[in-house]
C-alpha cells in the first residue's frame, strides 16, 4: 500500500494497522487508554446502539463525517497486518523500526525522522485493550513526497459485550510536502465488524455514518448508509443532493 492515496492525503490502513496491532500482546491494568481521557465504555454504547434519527438539517454534518472518513478513516484497519513488535515494516518506501514491547509499551522510530510512542494495558479477563499513540515529527516518505506526523490517538478494543469493535479518538497533523501543506485529521470513529463507522451528532441524538468505496468527497457523490435508533438506511447523493432510504429513515436532502 502507498503512503498517500489519490487525493493527497495520506493512506493510513497500513499504518493503523502497524501502530495499533502491538497492543493485543499488553497486559495488566485497568480498562481506560494511559495517559488519554476517552470514556470508551460510554463510546461503545454509543457506537452500538445509536438514539437519533434522520432529519434534512443533518446534512452538514453527514457530510462532514464522510470527508474525515475519506481522508483518515483507514487508520482503523488492525486485522491487516499481525503484531510486529521487534521488527520492520514498510510504510511506502521508509520502515518504521519497532524495539520489543513490554507489558506497558512500546517505542517505533521513523526512519524518515522522529518517532511514535504507544503505551497499552488490558482489562481484567481480556475484555478489552486500550491504549495510546503519540507521533512526534515521525517523518515518513514516498518517492519524492514526505509526510510529517504529530498528534495523539488513544484507542480500544472492546470484544465483550459484542459486536467486537476498535474505537479511536484523537487528532494527528500531517505536514505534506509538497507543497508544504499541513491538514489536520480528526479520528473519532469505531470500526464494527471490519467497517469503519463515525457517529454524528443530530437533532435528536446521534447517529452512525458509512461511506461505501465509491465515496467521493471532493463532489459529495456516491454512496454511504446512515444507522439510525431505527435501523439503516442507503443514501445516494449527486454534488451534495440525494436521497436516503430504507428502515433507518427516508429522507430528501437539497
Amino acid at each position: 500500500m502507498g503512503l498517500f492515496n489519490g487525493s493527497g492525503r495520506m493512506g493510513w490502513t497500513a499504518f493503523g494497522a502497524l501502530l495499533v496491532a502491538v497492543a493485543a500482546t499488553g497486559c495488566g491494568g485497568d480498562d481506560k487508554p494511559s495517559g488519554g481521557s476517552a470514556d470508551f465504555g460510554a463510546l461503545q454504547k454509543t457506537y452500538a446502539s445509536p438514539s437519533g434519527t434522520l432529519h434534512a438539517e443533518d446534512k452538514a454534518a453527514l457530510l462532514k463525517a464522510l470527508d474525515e472518513e475519506s481522508t483518515g478513516a483507514g487508520f482503523g484497519a488492525l486485522s491487516a497486518m499481525p503484531g510486529v513488535p521487534g521488527g520492520k515494516k514498510t510504510l511506502g518506501t521508509e520502515p518504521i523500526a519497532c524495539g520489543a514491547a513490554t507489558s506497558s509499551g512500546v517505542v517505533c522510530t521513523c526512519e524518515g525522522g522522529g518517532n511514535m510512542t504507544e503505551t497499552f494495558a488490558a482489562s481484567q479477563g481480556g475484555k478489552s485493550v486500550s491504549g495510546k499513540i503519540d507521533y512526534n515529527a515521525c517523518k515518513l516518505s514516498e518517492g519524492t513526497a514526505t509526510a510529517l506526523i504529530n498528534g495523539s490517538l488513544t484507542f480500544a478494543e472492546i470484544i465483550d459485550p459484542p459486536p467486537t469493535m476498535f474505537i479511536y479518538k484523537g487528532t494527528i497533523t500531517e505536514t505534506i510536502t509538497p507543497p508544504g501543506e499541513t491538514v489536520t485529521i480528526n479520528m473519532n470513529y469505531a470500526m464494527i465488524d471490519g467497517k469503519t463507522q463515525y457517529s454524528v451528532d443530530v437533532s435528536d441524538g446521534n447517529v452512525l455514518v458509512a461511506a461505501s468505496g465509491s465515496w467521493d468527497s471532493t463532489t459529495d457523490t456516491g454512496t454511504f448508509t446512515v444507522t439510525t435508533k431505527d435501523g439503516t438506511s442507503t443514501c445516494t447523493f449527486t454534488n451534495g443532493a440525494g436521497t436516503c432510504t430504507g428502515a433507518g429513515g427516508s429522507v430528501t436532502f437539497s
